[in-house]
């Protein structure tokens, strides 16, 4: 990665200040808001700075927030949806394979 990786130090750092404690319903959309914003407004800088596999692992974890559903209705009623517990596991496991050197 360059010098000019910002976009993704923020990012990592998202990760690493939600993924590794307990987090509430309201901090997980918290954080999906915050990785959202970045990664929505930032895909080409974002693409640059990693590399398109680490790109694509971003990606994935964009498509894992959005099978995240809080309402546990809804869930029941759609197998797509995921819990709170599945979707930090998930992220944790994609981000965990982002290569970072």
């Amino acid at each position: 990665m360059g010098d000019n990786s910002m976009i993704f130090e923020k990012i990592d750092k998202l990760f690493k200040h939600y993924l590794y404690k307990e987090v509430s319903k309201d901090e997980i959309l918290e954080f999906q808001k915050q990785f959202e914003v970045l990664f929505a407004n930032f895909r080409d800088e974002l693409d640059a700075e990693i590399g398109a596999v680490n790109y694509e692992i971003l990606d994935s974890i964009f498509m894992i927030f959005d099978s995240y559903e809080p309402d546990v209705e809804i869930r029941m009623s759609d197998k797509h949806c995921i819990d709170e517990v599945d979707l930090i596991r998930e992220i944790k496991c994609a981000y965990e394979r982002i290569d970072r050197k």
